[in-house]
């Protein structure tokens, strides 16, 4: 299952994870990308825990803001084009996106999680454990 930059626009995070617990199967993967502020130390290991899912695997994505930084820029610069292959509204959305997101990109770190939902069919989210 992939899961591209939205983990972070949902209402509810930890929902959105016992969701993804919930599709998987046991031993399956989800591979989720996620944007934060550099300055701050994102809880996965906590909420993944909460959802019943392990988290695998941390890649650090260092060359993703200034693509996105690029790309945005293109956006900008193409305007008119956008609107004349793209239509006026979705030209607006995007402009609209990049005007809001490329003042934030110089201190957005991007990572991309492995998360793995475990082999035991009785990890639930929300359960805990107590240790033996």
């Amino acid at each position: 299952m992939v899961c591209v930059d939205a983990l972070g626009h949902a209402s509810d995070p930890l929902a959105a994870l016992a969701e993804i617990h919930r599709i998987l199967t046991p031993g399956a993967r989800a591979v989720i990308t996620r944007a934060v502020r550099r300055d701050t130390e994102p809880a996965w290991h906590d909420q993944a825990r909460a959802a019943g899912l392990h988290v695998e695997h941390v890649q650090e994505r260092p060359d993703e803001p200034a693509m996105w930084r690029r790309l945005y820029q293109l956006w900008q610069a193409r305007a008119d084009d956008l609107a004349r292959h793209l239509g006026e509204a979705q030209a607006c959305a995007m402009l609209a996106e990049a005007a809001r997101h490329r003042p934030t990109l110089p201190g957005r770190r991007a990572v991309a999680l492995t998360l793995r939902r475990p082999l035991r069919c009785t990890d639930e989210p929300h359960i805990e454990e107590t240790p033996a």
